[in-house]
């Protein structure tokens, strides 16, 4: 699985206070992500690729962790999901 924020519609900004609002298309309302879902959407390269296991070592690096691993790695596949199915759009709140 293999993604790239220069897909479709998906954009990135620089949030305040490390949080990003994201627009999900699909159910129409915006979400909050919180820190760990703000340093899985940095992650992601400007025009390169990187995968679900890439995304999920470098949450274990910055968190350091091993309990509960498996929910991170989950989070991470579940946020990469929505990203390649395009569902997800970068917005400010206005």
């Amino acid at each position: 699985m293999l993604i790239t924020r220069k897909m479709g519609v998906i954009d990135r900004f620089e949030p305040e206070e490390e949080e990003y609002l994201l627009y999900d298309s699909n159910k129409n309302r915006i979400k909050i992500l919180n820190k760990t879902g703000a340093y899985i959407w940095s992650l992601i390269p400007d025009n390169e690729f990187i995968n679900v296991d890439d995304i999920t070592n470098e949450l274990n690096k910055k968190f350091d962790t091993q309990v509960g691993n498996e929910k991170i790695k989950e989070d991470a596949k579940l946020f990469v999901s929505d990203l390649i199915k395009g569902e997800v759009v970068v917005a400010r709140e206005e």
